[in-house]
């Protein structure tokens, strides 16, 4: 520590530094004490109009009138400064009290900072060894297609191979331990089984994904042992399927676009019927007003190069045809007779009667079918006809009944005839005749005058 006793502390008693009379210990009497730790200042008994300036720090804490009495706030002293000054000036009414004196300084008020604790040195870890290098060992299996499949597996007759599994160790494989890909099949498989070994980390061996004899790519590291046989004395292996017999033609749909109703499709479509060997499916799309017609070979059996399209695509419309004029409505009158009225006979194809049959004279409407039309386009056709009432007595010429008095008909016994006497029956009856007709034509005449 640099702090000492005459050093920290500076004290201002009485007015020092300043000639004044000699006076009672409570009359006009200014303190001020300086510390590393503290600052006080304390002016009693003065006028009330003398004035007085403080300075703490280089801050002025009071510079004017202090009302007689004045005191420092210990709140103003900062002790995180090293070093401090005070200055206190006072001037008296009449200035017999004046008082100046030079600035009080402390310094090297704050401790010195000690050094860091310096650390222990750190151990050193002891150095370990390395370990002795450790032999690893390991056999890896191979599949490969026989380059000539007649003859047996080898290295010389070994096509691209690729991995198949490993085990730690050195002894063969007796079963195979992966799956083999479907293109395996039949008496043209082998099998390769490499025994490699190397030194450090077990893991750090990788064996490549493929080996080809004709490249020598992937070439392994540490071998020194292989194997080859055929695949079959390690797994089963099936036989292979019949080849796929081949399509050389595949018949085409037969398209056309044409017009239609309005509920039914604008096409024709004709998709040839199914096969031993092609199965068409066809797809319709109304909101696209497509059609996808594709042909698919079936099981055991494939495309030849000589089939070009296996799949067709159609856009139809929806126009709709014009109505086909084949529509007709007429009728038939028989006319009357004297014994019934007249009638009609309605007839219609490919139309409709808008209402019933009429007994009386008047019309008819036909309303065509849909798709259809009357002759000129028309779709509704009105049909007229008129029918007559059975004829009336006069027109049919009928007699009318007569009604004569006994005493006007002529009778055997006007005429003198005589049942007795042939010749005179016959010649009254000829008299008859001739009366009765006179009667009738009088009859008629009176008829024909009323």
């Amino acid at each position: 520590m640099r702090r000492t006793a005459a050093a920290c502390t500076a004290v201002l008693l009485g007015l020092a530094g300043a000639a004044v009379p000699a006076l009672s210990a409570s009359a006009h009497t200014p303190q001020a004490h300086l510390t590393c730790e503290t600052a006080t200042v304390s002016l009693t008994n003065y006028d009330a109009g003398a004035t007085a300036k403080v300075v703490l720090d280089g801050e002025t804490l009071l510079d004017g009138e202090f009302g007689g009495n004045w005191t420092l706030d210990p709140a103003a002293f900062d002790t995180t400064l090293d070093e401090h000054s005070l200055e206190v000036t006072v001037d008296s009414t009449d200035d017999t009290y004046n008082y100046a004196s030079g600035p009080l300084h402390v310094k090297d008020c704050l401790p010195d900072e000690e050094p860091p604790a310096e650390e222990p040195p750190a151990e050193e870890p002891p150095v370990e060894e390395p370990p002795a290098p450790v032999e690893h060992k390991e056999v890896g299996l191979y599949i490969y297609p026989k380059v000539d499949p007649a003859k047996p597996a080898s290295w010389e007759n070994s096509g691209r191979q690729w991995f198949c599994d490993s085990e730690p160790g050195d002894q063969w494989f007796s079963t195979v331990t992966c799956q083999l890909p479907p293109e395996v099949c039949g008496p043209g498989w082998g099998f390769q089984q490499d025994k490699v070994k190397w030194t450090g980390d077990p893991a750090s061996y990788a064996w490549p994904a493929n080996i080809e004899r004709a490249t020598n790519e992937g070439a392994l590291t540490g071998l020194y042992g292989s194997l080859h046989g055929e695949l079959s004395t390690l797994t089963h292996v099936p036989p292979c399927p019949e080849p796929d017999k081949p399509v050389t033609h595949v018949d085409h749909p037969k398209f056309e676009d044409i017009c239609g109703p309005a509920d039914e499709a604008g096409y024709e479509l004709t998709v040839p019927a199914n096969t031993e060997s092609v199965t068409y499916t066809t797809t319709v799309d109304k909101d696209a007003n497509t059609i996808h017609v594709v042909a698919t070979a079936n099981a055991g059996y494939k495309f030849g190069p000589g089939v070009k399209h296996t799949e067709w695509k159609y856009t139809y419309t929806d126009e709709q045809c014009p109505p086909v004029q084949d529509a007709s409505a007429s009728v038939a009158v028989t006319p009357a007779t004297c014994e019934v009225d007249g009638t009609a006979t309605f007839s219609i194809a490919n139309a409709t009667w808008a209402d019933p049959a009429d007994v009386t004279d008047g019309s008819r409407v036909a309303i065509a079918d849909a798709g259809h039309a009357f002759a000129g386009g028309a779709t509704e056709l009105t049909v007229t006809y008129a029918l007559q009432k059975k004829f009336s007595a006069a027109a049919c010429g009928e007699l009318p009944t007569l009604s004569l008095p006994d005493q006007q008909l002529p009778t055997l016994a006007h005429t003198g005839a005589s049942t007795e006497t042939p010749w005179l029956g016959v010649a009254g009856l000829s008299l008859l005749g001739l009366g009765i007709l006179a009667s009738i034509g009088a009859a008629v005449r009176r008829s024909s005058m009323s």
